[in-house]
């Protein structure tokens, strides 16, 4: 582990003064979160600051191995430890703790119902960087064009993720982390970078994204070798780990002092609404759920079939990933039943895998014996095929009671009771394969 502030790709006195323009966007909450944050480390004694990373495999770790490390794969060679040690031993914060809770496959979309479980309550200042940067460029963001932007999934998801960190976790200092340096091989980049920034400054949060500060005639490429890839393909080497910590290294440590400056100049924002930047429609497809009444997932360590059960076809617990657990079926017309509790305002949200090669599609139905292809006003088909040649996650959150506002019915389930929905295949060729992480409901 190198201390030294020196770096071959980055410059730090660009980083300085870019960590120095966000701090001028923050909210006046999320200055004086990062303000205490600094004041807590400093103080050291038996404090501790227990911070958390979210992402994807890239995240975890996933690819990357490190001949000086023992182990030399996994958590210990991704950038969050990287930093981490970096923090305690260079920087003397020995109370700064990271907990890496990345999940392979999983982007800002398929997150957010897994959010109150993955991000639990805390008294205490905490750092939670969010990095789904490799994952979320399957998306497309037109940022130019307002129509298209005020529709976009992708940025209806990322504002109701900061809506509900802002309301729910409000002791969080949040920093979006674009860590992915080229355009991934899996997808067509078009603007999910520009629209995390534009997000992050409406809602006065931290952004920091990989290529910010380079060294003259460095730039995000393979030659010089500043993002290098592994053995398996999309996920970066150990080098390009090391980079991204170098730049957290850099910067964080400077967005410290700038947010000490603001609060010591009496230069925060006046406390004013965050009107949202989508419509209410497309947010309301991602709605989530602060405490779901039901949660089945794979990734249930006591017992991941406890509420599942098998009605047609062969399903098995697919462990071909640690990180990507999910009850998973090869055979058409295989069905899955959940047993699911509701609450006041029925709503089911289903987790599940999307990908190009033996993927097919499922639909949702109230029972076994429903009729196949009935229609609902509710989205019930599940898209298991894609364009993008990876496998990741997805999410789809569905209205399952009745709608008396906007007079749409679904499937009358009745608030505050039990119901069983079931997630069958409906494809018939070779692309029969379907793989569901979690399904919960409120």
């Amino acid at each position: 582990m190198n201390c030294s502030a020196a770096s071959w790709v980055l410059n730090a006195t660009a980083l300085v003064n870019d960590a120095h323009r966000v701090a001028s966007t923050l909210s006046t909450n999320q200055t004086q979160l990062f303000t205490q944050l600094k004041a807590i480390l400093m103080r050291g004694g038996t404090e501790v600051v227990s911070s958390m990373v979210l992402g994807g495999s890239v995240v975890a770790g996933f690819g990357c191995k490190d001949p000086l490390l023992s182990p030399p794969d996994g958590v210990r060679c991704a950038y969050p430890h990287r930093f981490e040690r970096w923090m305690q031993k260079c920087r003397g914060y020995h109370g700064f703790r990271l907990t890496n809770a990345a999940t392979g496959g999983t982007t800002t979309i398929s997150v957010l119902p897994q959010l109150s479980q993955l991000v639990p309550p805390s008294l205490q200042p905490r750092l939670l960087i969010i990095d789904f940067s490799t994952n979320d460029a399957v998306f497309h963001v037109d940022v130019l064009q307002n129509a298209s932007f005020v529709n976009a999934p992708f940025v209806a998801a990322l504002e109701v993720m900061l809506i509900w960190l802002r309301s729910e976790r409000p002791r969080d200092a949040v920093l979006l982390l674009d860590s992915d340096c080229v355009k991934p091989s899996h997808g067509l980049y078009f603007g999910t970078r520009e629209a995390k920034a534009r997000v992050a400054q409406h809602y006065g949060v931290a952004y920091l994204k990989f290529s910010a500060g380079f060294q003259n005639s460095i730039w995000c490429s393979r030659e010089p070798s500043v993002w290098t890839r592994s053995r398996h393909g999309h996920h970066p080497g150990y080098e390009s780990h090391q980079h991204v910590a170098d730049l957290l290294s850099l910067w964080l440590p400077a967005l410290f002092e700038a947010a000490d400056l603001r609060v010591a100049n009496d230069s925060l924002h006046t406390a004013t609404d965050v009107m949202p930047l989508t419509t209410e429609r497309a947010r309301e497809k991602f709605e989530i759920c602060n405490e779901p009444l039901s949660t089945l997932s794979a990734m249930d360590h006591i017992d991941p079939w406890k509420g599942v059960r098998i009605l047609g076809g062969t399903w098995e617990l697919d462990r071909t990933r640690s990180d990507k657990l999910g009850w998973q079926t090869d055979k058409p017309g295989s069905a899955l039943a959940f047993q699911m509790r509701f609450g006041a305002k029925p709503r089911l949200s289903v987790v599940f895998e999307q990908s190009y090669e033996t993927f097919g599609d499922a639909e949702i139905v109230r029972s076994p014996d429903e009729p196949r292809g009935t229609k609902y006003a509710g989205e019930i088909l599940l898209l298991g095929r894609s364009d993008s040649n990876t496998t990741q996650a997805t999410t789809v959150v569905i209205q399952v009671g009745p709608d008396t506002v906007a007079g749409r019915e679904y499937w009358n389930v009745s608030p505050h009771s039990n119901g069983t929905f079931v997630i069958r295949t409906i494809n018939t060729t070779q692309k029969s394969r379907f793989k569901v992480r979690q399904v919960s409901s409120c």
